[in-house]
């Protein structure tokens, strides 16, 4: 699903500038909303590409112009890695894992008894997290159908060619129309959005920070996302800061080591015991 955010020339958008972004389809609305805010403000293009996160890495590893990329999970943020140099990355948002049915649910657990189950693929973040909750309780549905996102899964329960669904809270939360039951959080690793920059131009880097900023948190929040926890949350650090504070923690060390060193060099040398000419030469070559 290729979704593009327009700007007009006559609106004072400059069509030879322009930013890509590549996102899971649980965050189109979200990153949507930022990138028309973004268009507006700057008179900047933001084309937007919302497709499974698996699509989505596999996309840029084969070429795909990005400057922005998002996953659904660090997993497949850390295999695009392998391949693709990124700029910086940090933790956009939090989600949370529900059961859309027809029938209302007393409890999650139900799923196993219902006649369809619809999840995305098991290479899709949502498929994954949503299979870790059915083994962590031991269900054995009665049968799984195979989405290849999360949007085809609320589709399928909303047309009834399902007859539930394991989704993002955040995209049930839009679908009024269909009963909601929440899985446990504990059921399954935590839900976390990465987000990437891949290219240093100026307007990427200035969206990226967005995205990541204060007004990224309140329209995720407003989408159904969960925010950042101090446990969970990631701080954005480009290459070059890494290795900056790496040559000063060094250094550090370095200064706070150098007392104790002059100290065990001295009384190395006013000390007499068995090996002390080895352990000199060994010192000193």
């Amino acid at each position: 699903m290729l979704i593009l955010v327009f700007c007009w020339v006559a609106a004072g958008c400059n069509p030879e500038e322009s930013i890509h972004v590549f996102v899971p389809a649980s965050a189109h609305d979200a990153i949507g909303e930022l990138a028309r805010e973004y268009q507006e403000e700057n008179g900047v293009q933001v084309f937007v590409t919302a497709e499974s996160t698996s699509v989505v890495v596999r996309q840029v590893q084969s070429g795909a112009p990005a400057d922005l990329v998002m996953t659904a999970d660090v997993a497949w943020m850390d295999e695009l890695e392998k391949t693709v140099p990124l700029q910086e990355r940090a933790l956009a948002a939090t989600n949370g894992l529900v059961v859309v049915s027809r029938q209302k649910l007393e409890n999650w657990t139900e799923v196993a008894q219902v006649e369809r189950l619809a999840l995305a693929g098991p290479e899709v973040p949502a498929g994954r997290y949503a299979r870790q909750a059915l083994g962590f309780a031991a269900l054995k549905p009665v049968k799984v159908i195979e989405a290849s996102n999360v949007r085809d899964v609320l589709r399928w329960v909303r047309v009834g060619e399902a007859d539930a669904g394991m989704v993002y809270a955040s995209d049930a939360a839009w679908t009024p129309d269909s009963y909601q039951t929440p899985v446990p959080s504990s059921a399954h690793e935590p839900i976390v959005y990465p987000i990437a920059r891949l290219t240093d131009r100026p307007h990427a880097a200035q969206f990226y920070q967005q995205i990541v900023g204060e007004k990224g948190k309140a329209v995720f929040a407003r989408y159904g996302f969960g925010g950042l926890s101090s446990r969970g949350a990631s701080p954005s650090v480009s290459l070059t800061d890494a290795v900056f504070r790496g040559v000063w923690v060094a250094i550090f060390a370095l200064l706070l080591s150098f007392p104790f060193a002059l100290g065990f060099g001295w009384w190395l040398a006013q000390t007499s015991f068995r090996g002390k000419s080895l352990v000199t030469t060994l010192l000193l070559t």
